[in-house]
């Protein structure tokens, strides 16, 4: 399992998953009424049960925070990117920010999903739009912000 190999090579290495607005939070966060749009599932899964002894803390990105990244990444970035992903970045973000600048510390995500396979929904500004799901660029420049 992924989630037990770093801790065995660094018992400092923290492990921190998100927890989609979307979906069931990973640990402790109280259940999300949201109905589930885009990916997710509302279960914990055996995996992941066997990874919460290891697991530090959890993150929680919201729909508009995903769109957003995935928005900000194609016109900064040109990197073409899938729901998981920019929820990934998200939470790589938030937990960057809370580390003391130049300490070596370092973040590490990974991208999963291009947005290929999300354009009914995820890319799909119509639909966006019709859940009420809002995408602002400045969402993440104030994430990003070093303010």
């Amino acid at each position: 399992m992924i989630q037990k190999s770093p801790k065995v090579a660094n018992v400092d290495i923290k492990l921190i998953p998100l927890s989609r607005e979307c979906a069931y939070s990973f640990i402790s966060c109280p259940l999300n009424t949201h109905p589930r749009r885009f990916s997710g599932i509302n279960r914990l899964t055996r995996n992941f049960q066997q990874a919460l002894p290891v697991i530090d803390d959890a993150i929680r990105v919201t729909d508009e925070e995903a769109v957003s990244m995935s928005r900000y990444l194609v016109k900064h970035d040109g990197l073409f990117l899938g729901s998981s992903s920019a929820c990934n970045l998200v939470a790589a973000v938030k937990v960057a920010k809370t580390l003391a600048p130049l300490t070596g510390k370092r973040v590490v995500t990974i991208l999963c999903d291009s947005g290929s396979r999300h354009y009914s929904k995820f890319w799909n500004d119509e639909y966006l739009k019709e859940a009420g799901i809002k995408i602002d660029l400045s969402i993440i420049d104030r994430l990003v912000s070093r303010a």
